[in-house]
């Protein structure tokens, strides 16, 4: 079996390896290209950086061990794509990427070659469609709410093919999910969407400036005109809103880390 020449790609968890420090001084910036006369593998800032200066990295501290194989692609999983000289495998959909590293040649095991896989999630960790996939307009109306920062209205529609067309514009939608979403980047107006759902619980959103809010708390990066529905339906059953709290999911709207805010 040939030797394989190739460097280690590797992020040193802490508190379980210890770190490979890069000893040099820290450049000012990230460069795109490294020079060869570098560490083969430099880590610092959450990047990992190849010595062939092709493959640049981001690695979250909460990187973790999550498989091993024996050989380039032999036990991968066939829907993932190598890279980078088999450096990296990428979940089609651009999530996810698998970190591994090789060991040294005569540091085999049974006369295999293992090599740690990395998980490595990005702070947008999903994009996907399909976000209101389970919703039911067929067995329930349309509820959305106004809000413009100092008092809101909510009212309800029943029509089920305007109701079918609005469910399948969303679920087109490419929901990315943030986790640095806080409530101080919310404008108005702001806009409030329930429909019942199969499981009998109900989608319940809130989206304000390109961000959408689910009952589970969940935020997404969502790229959707409920205003434009807002405006062109009919809207029944009327009730006003007296604070941004009585929007759907106004337990995350209305409070910070400090607390309750005003709204």
């Amino acid at each position: 079996m040939k030797k394989i020449h190739i460097a280690i790609i590797f992020m040193c968890l802490l508190s379980l390896f210890g770190c490979a420090a890069y000893e040099g001084e820290k450049p000012s910036e990230l460069p795109v290209e490294l020079p060869v006369d570098w560490p083969a593998c430099v880590y610092y800032d959450g990047i990992i950086y190849s010595y062939q200066g092709e493959a640049i990295y981001s690695l979250p501290e909460n990187a973790e061990i999550i498989g091993e194989t024996n050989n380039v692609g032999s036990d991968m999983k066939s829907d993932l794509d190598s890279t980078v000289n088999g450096y990296v495998y990428t979940i089609p959909d651009n999530s996810t990427e698998l970190l591994f590293q090789w060991k040294e040649w005569d540091e085999q095991v049974d006369g295999k070659e293992p090599f740690l896989v990395l998980h490595s999630s990005s702070e947008n960790e999903s994009v996907s469609t399909g976000l209101f996939a389970s919703a039911t307009p067929s067995r329930s109306v349309i509820s959305m709410s106004y809000y413009d920062g100092t008092e809101g209205v909510q009212g309800f529609f029943s029509d089920l093919d305007d109701e079918e067309n609005i469910v399948l514009s969303l679920n087109k939608v490419e929901a990315v999910l943030v986790t640095n979403w806080t409530p101080d980047l919310i404008t108005y107006p702001a806009y409030g969407f329930m429909i019942g759902s199969e499981d009998g619980n109900g989608y319940r959103a809130f989206w304000s400036n390109g961000y959408l809010v689910m009952r589970d708390g969940k935020v997404y990066l969502f790229d959707y005109d409920f205003g434009k529905i807002w405006e062109e339906h009919s809207w029944r059953d009327k009730r006003q809103l007296v604070a941004l709290a009585d929007m759907p999911c106004g337990c995350y709207l209305a409070r910070n880390e400090s607390g309750w805010i005003a709204s």
